[in-house]
């Protein structure tokens, strides 16, 4: 059985594209046949994966774009019937056609977010996006020295949402990771875990 997991937020910029690839490698350490769908326009995975293959150290993830709904749908029945472990998908901000697709096919759906007061704010209408589907919210690129995110997190979860346990920090290594095949950090393989006891 593939389980099918997306990455998804109304708003850019809080990190899906990095969060997706890390989490990605971290399942595949853990053994697992992984494939990533890029179903942003920009690409930011795709292309990371075609850099990474160009130097010559490549992702061990198959990486495939698919940048309209029915690319989409196509190549999640095409991981189903080659047996493929688990899907991820990162999804566009902006693309109500292929976010609306994207809500069809998955398990589960994360919502990567900061935690200032600005991001958690968008992060209702995503949920309501996302009204039928397991859903939770992983704080994501926190600066260690804010408290914003416990604040954050006791807010999400006094309103009812499910809150990922683990949080991800901000880390240089990280954002300067573009286009390689990095190491990973073992708050993703934390995540990866959590992932895992949600669809199993």
């Amino acid at each position: 059985m593939t389980d099918v997991v997306g990455f998804i937020h109304s708003k850019g910029g809080v990190g899906k594209s990095t969060l997706t690839v890390f989490v990605a490698l971290a399942l595949h350490s853990n053994g697992l046949i992984v494939r990533v769908l890029d179903a942003d326009p920009q690409a930011s995975v795709h292309r990371w994966s075609i850099t990474a293959a160009k130097s010559r150290d490549p992702l061990p993830i198959d990486v495939v774009s698919t940048p309209s709904p029915q690319a989409v749908s196509d190549e999640v029945s095409a991981a189903r019937s080659e047996g493929i472990d688990i899907v991820l998908i990162d999804t566009p901000p902006g693309t109500p056609a292929v976010l609306d697709e994207v809500v069809k096919l998955v398990d589960l759906a994360l919502i990567p977010t900061a935690a200032s007061p600005m991001d958690i704010d968008r992060v209702w209408p995503t949920l309501d996006l996302l009204a039928n589907v397991p859903t939770a919210v992983v704080l994501n690129a926190l600066d260690a020295r804010e408290t914003a995110a416990t604040v954050a997190k006791e807010t999400l979860e006094e309103a009812g949402v499910d809150v990922a346990d683990t949080t991800v920090p901000m880390r240089a290594s990280v954002r300067r990771a573009f286009g390689t095949n990095p190491s990973v950090p073992a708050v993703y393989r934390e995540l990866a875990d959590e992932i895992k006891e949600a669809v199993s």
